[in-house]
């Protein structure tokens, strides 16, 4: 689920580039994202899990978790969507995927995760790998320090606290708990927008562009990506799931090599081919975990 999660977000530099061009802010690409996720969710779901839009089985604890999950995804992706704009596709992913470091911390530090030695080495050297994937002219990552690289180590942070917080709401449905993560994103940007550029300026959303990119967005990132990740958040410890999410990483540069008419080095091939041993093996279970686990 979590490689496939990983495939869904492929473009996703791409669409906010798109949008960004047209003129449209990081809060408008957010808005657009999360609600047009919130209607898929709510076209497509009803028609599967009956009574959908009951939430009388989610306490108000659990409620509590979500609209903090919204607002902290309301960061993550504004603060992600102005990087990517502000700076370069490389810059903002090596940094950005920083995230698997706090996911062990945070981890370590919210949930009781454990942290071996083996789980640290094998974080540190996928993280290597993202460095080598997207290195430049096969001397430098051109890694330059700045507001869009700020705006990036940020955005990580927040990306993993949406990790560490969804699995204190794993017992949720993930569907019924993305719908209501989403109508919080929703409402929360609609009212800033409404706010500080008024009513008439969402006329601007009704055009071709925003409605195609937007959305396209929403179906790739927002629903099969963040769907995929939440359930396999709910499956494994958020410290590994974070590292296998750093094939996303991997996708996005292949996508933007091809689309960018960027071209792909030997460095940038070794360190894909270390990103994906570094998943596989911090994916294999220890022997003495497997024996415990099979006398169970």
């Amino acid at each position: 689920m979590l490689l496939l999660s990983a495939l869904a977000f492929s473009f996703e530099w791409f669409f906010i580039r798109k949008l960004s061009n047209q003129g449209f802010t990081a809060l408008d690409i957010t808005f657009g994202r999360a609600f047009f996720s919130m209607i898929i969710i709510a076209i497509f779901f009803p028609l599967i899990i009956k009574n959908f839009f009951r939430f009388s089985n989610i306490s108000k604890k659990e409620l509590g978790y979500i609209v903090v999950i919204g607002l902290v995804t309301v960061c993550s992706a504004v603060l992600f969507n102005s990087a990517i704009k502000i700076t370069t596709v490389a810059n903002t992913l090596i940094i950005f995927y920083s995230c698997v470091f706090w996911g062990v911390l945070f981890g370590f530090l919210f949930l009781g995760e454990k942290s071996t030695k083996r789980k640290i080495l094998y974080t540190f050297l996928a993280f290597i790998g993202i460095g080598l994937a997207l290195l430049k002219d096969n001397k430098t990552l051109a890694l330059t320090i700045g507001i869009g690289e700020l705006f990036a180590l940020l955005a990580s942070m927040f990306f993993s606290l949406d990790a560490i917080i969804s699995r204190k709401v794993k017992n949720t449905n993930t569907f019924q708990r993305m719908f209501l993560i989403y109508f919080v994103m929703s409402s929360i940007t609609f009212l800033i927008i409404m706010i500080t550029k008024g009513f008439t300026y969402f006329n601007g959303f009704f055009s071709y562009d925003f409605l195609l990119y937007a959305f396209a967005l929403a179906f790739t990132c927002g629903f099969a990506g963040k769907g995929l990740m939440y359930l396999g958040i709910n499956l494994v410890p958020v410290s590994i799931a974070l590292v296998i999410m750093l094939i996303e990483p991997i996708t996005q540069m292949s996508t933007a090599y091809m689309l960018a008419d960027e071209k792909l080095s030997i460095i940038n091939i070794v360190g894909v081919f270390v990103v994906f041993l570094m998943v596989f093996l911090i994916s294999k279970k220890e022997k003495g975990l497997v024996e415990a686990e099979e006398l169970k």
